[in-house]
């Protein structure tokens, strides 16, 4: 068989057969919290305050490169401690938080100050400014969730630190940024309850269908012994258990486990005590305006 002697050519012909396989490689993988969280303490323990300003655990799921916590999403689990602060800085990568343990957690977008209580949802549109200060007094976790990687194959990453002037417009959105960036529990919890039932299972949708160009969020919640199927599809997911206790085939699943889905991985969560919730988030909203968003039929 035929080979290039130039080091920078590659032949197509001898590559494996799953080169384009019929259907993505899915998989689901999870992320015990209470592990995650009892590691960041212990690391954090020996961090600069440089470092500690940006506290963070990378869910990197061992079958992926770059960190990447599902197809096209970056996920983290971040903390402060008491009175702490992390300086802002933007960059064109879009984000969001959701808050899990904090009293009074606050994310700055921009100029506004935004309150990140437990499953809260703040978002961090492409190129606006985001830091966060701890105020209760007791520390505070969240998650992070990024489309760095989607991002970063379309060669559009560009970064600005703190202190860089404020009036600098290269990262500057070209659109403007919503009004509506901060999803409070509180508010989304009375529409999950009257949502419709679907054997035992209500779904809200937040925002128009996408919160972020790349970035679609729904929050399910589920009776006890009742299932959530989520389909096979060409999207990168995370899923964060909210409240209760699931299981994922042979996974149990505990408060603020996160869960990776890769893209066409099908995943039945049933709930095992009272009513629990289950957040997802994924890249659904980028897939379809590309074209290329495909979704199994349920069985």
């Amino acid at each position: 068989m035929g080979v290039f002697e130039s080091p920078d050519l590659v032949p197509l012909w001898d590559r494996p057969p799953d080169f384009m396989p019929l259907h993505p490689h899915g998989g689901a993988y999870r992320w015990r919290y209470d592990t995650v969280r009892r590691e960041l303490v212990a690391v954090s323990e020996t961090l600069d305050k440089a470092s500690s300003e940006r506290r963070v655990a990378l869910l990197a799921h061992p079958d992926l490169s770059d960190c990447q916590a599902a197809e096209g999403l970056h996920a983290g689990i971040q903390l402060l401690r008491a009175g702490e602060a992390a300086a802002a800085h933007r960059h064109t990568p879009a984000a969001l938080r959701v808050g899990l343990e904090a009293t009074e957690l606050i994310t700055t977008v921009n100029d506004d100050d935004l309150l990140l209580d437990p499953l809260d949802v703040v978002l961090n549109p492409s190129g606006t400014w985001h830091g966060h200060e701890e105020r209760g007094g007791a520390g505070a976790v969240w998650l992070d969730v990024v489309d760095l990687p989607l991002v970063a194959a379309l060669g559009g990453v560009l970064f600005e630190p703190a202190g860089q002037p404020r009036g600098s417009d290269l990262l500057d959105p070209p659109i403007p940024v919503s009004s509506m960036i901060r999803f409070a529990w509180s508010d989304v919890e009375p529409e999950l309850g009257e949502a419709r039932d679907v054997s035992g299972v209500r779904s809200y949708r937040y925002g128009d269908g996408s919160v972020l160009p790349t970035l679609a969020v729904t929050a399910h919640a589920v009776d006890e012994g009742a299932t959530l199927h989520l389909p096979a599809r060409t999207a990168g997911a995370v899923a964060l258990i909210g409240r209760g206790r699931f299981e994922l085939g042979a996974l149990d699943l505990d408060r603020f486990d996160v869960i990776s889905l890769r893209s066409w991985t099908p995943a039945s969560f049933t709930s095992r005590t009272g009513s629990g919730v289950v957040m997802v988030i994924d890249t659904s909203p980028v897939a379809q305006r590309l074209g290329l968003y495909r979704e199994a039929a349920q069985r």
